[in-house]
């Protein structure tokens, strides 16, 4: 079973189905359904397709939702709810840096330990093979199931908040999915007016998934220079295929947040052409100065 990313070229990572694997699995990825406390042994094969040895560093991690509303397999402890029972990317063991020979496979083990408190859901985690020379990377999923129990993911809006790094200025959704099941596939509609009804923006069908007791924050729109100082209302359906969800949420801007909106870093890519004309004019005028400078001081020495 192949789970690499077919743009990865230089490597190959497969894996054997293990004993305890689902049944018809068509998530392409190790699908485990295990007792409390069970061990499972996994066995990866990573395939160097160079002429050159390759050396990977690998890691196991729990899942993550990303700002753009897709899915980190291998995301650090710190990113992960602290709400989860139980994180995949604690419970494997397997080799963190591996050499493998010019135009060869190498067989890498791994296993995987349940803790020995049972849970309801699924939780999702993975494995990451990353090439320590192009940065190349691709990682496999792990999804881990207990007990027969059926959890179904549950989506809500709690909120919106403005994010403002240096150079971009971003309208976020935050998003919560409250049980230990993924939600796969939403497509959430937004639309935000101003105190009179007129439609500032309308994003339709922006496709996110969650993660297992995900809180997260998921980008709706950046440039925002045009949002003015008042009220808006977001009005947002989150569709999971089977049935939507519909919210509004009151958007307040203050007179200085509009203006940090509307104010833009000055980064290399923006600097209008007098910006580019100061750059390079005053590093030349100190060229000159020190130069002739120079000249006239060497010229005094040598009277």
């Amino acid at each position: 079973m192949t789970f690499a990313d077919d743009s990865v070229t230089r490597f190959d990572v497969t894996a054997y189905v293990p004993t305890h694997q689902v049944q018809n699995n068509s998530n392409q990825a190790i699908d485990l359904r295990l007792a409390p406390g069970q061990t499972e042994d996994i066995m990866y094969h990573v395939k160097n397709n160079t002429a050159q040895e390759l050396v990977f560093s690998v890691a196991t991690g729990t899942a993550i939702t990303l700002s753009n509303g897709k899915i980190h397999f291998v995301g650090t402890n710190s990113d992960v709810s602290t709400t989860l029972p139980a994180k995949v990317g604690d419970m494997m063991k397997i080799d963190k840096l591996i050499t493998v020979p010019a135009n060869s496979t190498v067989d890498v083990p791994a296993t995987l330990t349940t803790p020995t408190s049972s849970f309801d859901g699924t939780l999702v985690g993975g494995v990451s093979f990353t090439d320590v020379f192009s940065k190349d990377a691709t990682q496999i999923p792990v999804y881990l199931t207990e007990t027969d129990k059926e959890v179904t993911p549950f989506v809500t809006l709690s909120g919106t908040k403005f994010y403002l790094p240096k150079t971009k200025k971003i309208l976020q959704l935050q998003i919560a999915n409250t049980e230990t099941k993924m939600a796969k596939d939403l497509l959430i509609s937004s639309t935000l007016t101003n105190s009179d009804g007129k439609v500032v923006f309308t994003k339709h069908d922006q496709k996110v998934s969650l993660v297992p007791k995900a809180q997260t924050a998921i980008n709706l729109k950046n440039n925002l220079a045009d949002l003015k100082a008042g009220h808006y209302k977001l009005k947002v359906t989150i569709n999971n295929g089977s049935e939507k969800q519909t919210s509004t949420q009151t958007v307040k801007i203050s007179q200085s947040l509009a203006h940090k909106l509307s104010t833009t870093t000055q980064t290399k890519n923006n600097l209008r052409p007098i910006d580019w004309f100061w750059l390079i004019f005053w590093p030349v005028v100190v060229f000159l100065i020190v130069f002739f400078g120079g000249r006239l001081l060497l010229q005094k020495r040598r009277r």
